[in-house]
């Protein structure tokens, strides 16, 4: 069972205790298994598990000391997926620092709804990212030291050492990715600006382009899956997704989405100089 853990003033033995609360278990019979030695709580001293450190003042007095009002505070919290927390709350170090942003993209000129679908946009994409963090563990790790043997309380504890290892190495990597992304992005953004000087000046013409977009799909993917499990079919729609985006980025492409066995990808390329329309109709 899958619960969404939004409590914001919960962590630690408190947030396990309201979390199998909220997956129907009994706390009791948990314990119970504790004590036993079937499970264990080593994983609540992971990184993985580690919160932002709680400020000596609630949301409200943040709110107010940021001159921003509760409810923007609240939208916050609700525009990452989490529940909107209680005035009286005590408010944590990223509460702070999401309203520095709100307060200069304010400044700037920016919208607080435009602020806020922005954070669903980093929410919804990040909750993936962990989505399939675990979904890698569990399919290429812990399912195999299940069947060889492993109970649950020696896989929660080896996977808590792995992750003590490993979740600072994943933070960088996706740090440097996004960083890299960024600065695609960005670079083509001032490109833009660069089109719009050098066409303004008289200097080069911009010739609209129809965008090229490009249809993938897998053939014998259903029937793959039936034959060779889902494992198999995963294995070669990863490989078709890497072989894909390759060619595509090649050509100045750039995925679009991807559907299992099927995906979308499109040119990036809107525009051509007035050198290159030339040289193509000489």
């Amino acid at each position: 069972m899958t619960v969404s853990w939004d409590p914001p003033a919960r962590s630690g033995v408190q947030g396990c205790f309201w979390s199998w609360t909220a997956a129907g278990l009994s706390v009791e019979t948990v314990l119970g298994l504790i004590d036993k030695g079937a499970l264990s709580l080593a994983f609540l001293d992971a990184p993985v598990m580690a919160l932002p450190e709680r400020l000596d003042r609630s949301y409200e007095e943040l709110a107010a000391e940021r001159g921003a009002p509760m409810s923007l505070v609240q939208a916050l919290h609700q525009s990452l997926g989490f529940a909107p927390p209680e005035p009286g709350d005590m408010a944590g170090e990223d509460d702070a620092t999401m309203l520095e942003v709100a307060r200069l993209f304010r400044g700037a000129g920016a919208t607080d709804d435009a602020t806020l679908r922005l954070l669903a946009v980093y929410a919804d994409n990040l909750r993936r990212i962990a989505k399939a963090e675990s979904d890698y563990y569990e399919a290429n790790i812990e399912r195999r030291l299940r069947a060889e043997g492993l109970d649950e309380r020696q896989l929660i504890e080896l996977g808590t050492q792995l992750g003590d290892r490993v979740i600072g190495l994943l933070e960088r990597v996706l740090l440097m990715v996004y960083r890299r992304r960024r600065e695609h992005v960005w670079t083509e953004h001032a490109i833009n600006h660069v089109e719009e000087a050098l066409e303004s000046s008289g200097l080069q013409q911009r010739v609209p382009q129809p965008p090229a977009i490009c249809f993938v799909d897998l053939t014998g993917y259903t029937r793959l899956t039936e034959e060779r499990g889902d494992d198999a079919a995963a294995q070669v729609a990863g490989r078709l997704v890497a072989l894909v985006n390759d060619i595509s980025r090649r050509r100045g492409g750039r995925p679009v989405r991807w559907l299992g066995d099927g995906g979308i990808s499109g040119s990036t390329h809107r525009y051509l100089p007035r050198r290159m329309r030339t040289a193509g109709t000489s």
